[in-house]
């Protein structure tokens, strides 16, 4: 399993994890974070 493949993995456990707002807040500071802000990006 690569790096790529692991981060993407525990970061959607941790997304599955969460629920309603705080589920979208943690999505937005992800995409910001780690993808520029570019949506597309995180898919």
């Amino acid at each position: 399993m690569s790096e790529h493949d692991e981060r993407k993995s525990i970061l959607q456990e941790i997304a599955g994890g969460l629920k309603g707002y705080v589920k979208r807040l943690f999505m937005a500071r992800t995409v910001n974070e780690f993808f520029e802000g570019v949506p597309y990006r995180a898919e």
